[in-house]
């Protein structure tokens, strides 16, 4: 019965949702687009309604420029508070056979996460995005995991791409920025 109720809610917010873009899209096609972004960034009235949540999932302890000016743009535009994760690759077994050494990096890590995050926190609170910062000690795949059960809403991911494969240098690939990133919807 609970996973009934909880589709029917996501039915209606995903209705609601539709309802607000479709009016923003009015707005724009009549020429008033502060009307529309007003439109975009209106707030539910029920209390219960969390705002929708972008995360900016980066494996290690620092966000690219180029990622945090994506991510920042589309929350501006899209009415997202930002969830910034900086994730450590490294098993909890390690950091216990490690035990003194684990502690001291975790510790450094943390702390140069944090001080890379300062930016992008600057960047957000200019633009009045509401932004949030994590730190897991795993794989980015494994704190994606546990922080959707942690943390509801979530709508989109941006990360930096991993290579999949080297690709054959042509004319075209020297033309095109280095750094790939992907966007990920969830809903």
């Amino acid at each position: 019965m609970k996973f009934i109720q909880k589709f029917k809610s996501k039915q209606q917010q995903a209705v609601q949702r539709i309802d607000q873009y479709q009016e923003a899209i009015s707005f724009a096609q009549a020429g008033a687009a502060n009307e529309a972004l007003k439109a975009l960034r209106v707030k539910q009235a029920s209390p219960e309604q969390q705002s929708s949540k972008l995360l900016v999932l980066a494996q290690g302890d620092h966000f690219p420029a180029d990622i945090r000016e994506y991510a920042l743009e589309m929350a501006q535009r899209l009415g997202y508070e930002i969830l910034a994760l900086n994730t450590a690759p490294v098993k909890k077994e390690a950091w216990r056979f490690f035990n003194l050494e684990g502690k001291k990096l975790r510790q450094e890590f943390k702390a140069a996460s944090l001080e890379n995050f300062t930016v992008f926190q600057q960047e957000a609170e200019e633009r009045k995005i509401p932004i949030t910062h994590y730190v897991k000690f795993m794989d980015k795949e494994e704190a994606l995991q546990e922080l959707r059960q942690e943390v509801k809403d979530l709508d989109f991911i941006i990360s930096d791409a991993e290579p999949l494969q080297p690709r054959p240098q042509d004319e075209q690939a020297l033309n095109r920025p280095q750094r790939e990133m992907c966007v990920y919807s969830l809903t």
